[in-house]
C-alpha cells in the first residue's frame, strides 16, 4: 500500500484493489472509444426533457434530504448500539446524500431552452443521461445501505429479505442503465443491450474469480464502504463531465468535441452500472 501525503498528512492510500477495479472499468468501457460504436441516430424523445428535469430536481432534492436524515439517525443509533457495521451504514447514507444532491444539481442544470438545433438537442439529451445515471447511483447506494442498517440493529430475517430484494433491484437497475443509453444517446443497439450484461457479468467475474485467485484485489477492511467511495468518485466525475459539455457548447469552435464527451458519457454509464454491481455484491454477501 502506498500513501500520498499532503502537507504532511496522508490523504490517499493506493492499494492493489484500486488498480484492479480501474482495470475492470477500462476493459468494460475501452471498446466504446472506437467511434463505430456511436453511430445510431438519437431516437425521438418520449418525454419533455426540460419539464421532467425540473420535476426531478425537486424530487431528488427530497431524496437527498431523506438520505441525510437517515445518516443522522444511524449516527445516533450507533451511540447506543455500536457495531462493526456502524461506520459502513453511516458512510453509505452520507455518500448517497452526496450523489443525490449532485444529481439534483445536474437535473437543474439540464438545458431547458426551446431549440430544435440538432447540436442543442444532443447536448440536452447527454446532460439528462448523466443526471439520470448519477440519480440511479445515489438511489441504489441508499437502498443498499438499508440492508446494512437492518444488520446493525439486529434484524437478520428482514436483512435477508432485503438482500434478496436488493439483488433483483440491482439487476433491474443494470438494465435501466442500458435503457438510458438507448433513449438519451446515439450508442448503437449492441452497446445498449450489452451494458447490463457487462456490468453484472464483469462484477461477478471480478469478485467471484479474480478476487478469489488474488485476494489483494479486494479491500482488506470496510469493503462495502470502500466500494461506496468508488461509486461516489464516479458520480463526481459525472458532474464534471456534464459541466464540460456546457463549456464545449459555449464555443462554436469546440462544439465538434461534444460527440467525444458523449462517448465518455456512455462509458460513464457502463462503469457506473458496474460499480453498483460491485457494491451490491459486497453488501448482499455480508
Amino acid at each position: 500500500m502506498m500513501t500520498v501525503p499532503f502537507a504532511g498528512v496522508p490523504i490517499v492510500q493506493f492499494a492493489p484493489w484500486m488498480l484492479g477495479v480501474a482495470a475492470l472499468f477500462a476493459l468494460i468501457s475501452l471498446p466504446l472509444f472506437f467511434r463505430r460504436h456511436i453511430q445510431r441516430p438519437m431516437r425521438p424523445s418520449l418525454w419533455d426533457v426540460p419539464r421532467v428535469a425540473q420535476i426531478y430536481t425537486t424530487v431528488v432534492g427530497s431524496l437527498a434530504g431523506f438520505a441525510a436524515a437517515s445518516a443522522v439517525f444511524v449516527a445516533r443509533l450507533g451511540v447506543d448500539r455500536p457495531g462493526a457495521g456502524f461506520e459502513t451504514t453511516v458512510g453509505l447514507f452520507m455518500l448517497a446524500f452526496l450523489m443525490l444532491a449532485a444529481s439534483a444539481m445536474e437535473f437543474g442544470n439540464t438545458p431547458n431552452a426551446t431549440d430544435t438545433d440538432p447540436d442543442f438537442v444532443r447536448l440536452q439529451r447527454v446532460c439528462f443521461l448523466i443526471a439520470n445515471v448519477t440519480l440511479t447511483l445515489g438511489i441504489c447506494t441508499s437502498w443498499l445501505a438499508l440492508r446494512s442498517l437492518t444488520l446493525l440493529i439486529g434484524l437478520p430475517a428482514l436483512s435477508d429479505m432485503l438482500g434478496a430484494l436488493m439483488l433483483v433491484i440491482v439487476l433491474f437497475a443494470a438494465a435501466r442503465f442500458g435503457q438510458y443509453l438507448l433513449d438519451f444517446s446515439s450508442a448503437c443497439n449492441a452497446v445498449c443491450m450489452a451494458t447490463p450484461l457487462l456490468a453484472v457479468g464483469g462484477a461477478l467475474l471480478y469478485m467471484g474469480v479474480a478476487a478469489q485467485w488474488l485476494p489483494m484485489l479486494r479491500p482488506s477492511n470496510a469493503e462495502s464502504l470502500q466500494f461506496g467511495f468508488v461509486v461516489t468518485i464516479l458520480a463526481t466525475l459525472g458532474f464534471a463531465l456534464q459541466s464540460s459539455l456546457f463549456t464545449l457548447h459555449s464555443y462554436p469552435s469546440l462544439r465538434r468535441f461534444v460527440g467525444n464527451v458523449e462517448t465518455v458519457a456512455v462509458g460513464y454509464t457502463q462503469v457506473g452500472a458496474t460499480s453498483i454491481a460491485l457494491l451490491a455484491i459486497t453488501v448482499i454477501a455480508r
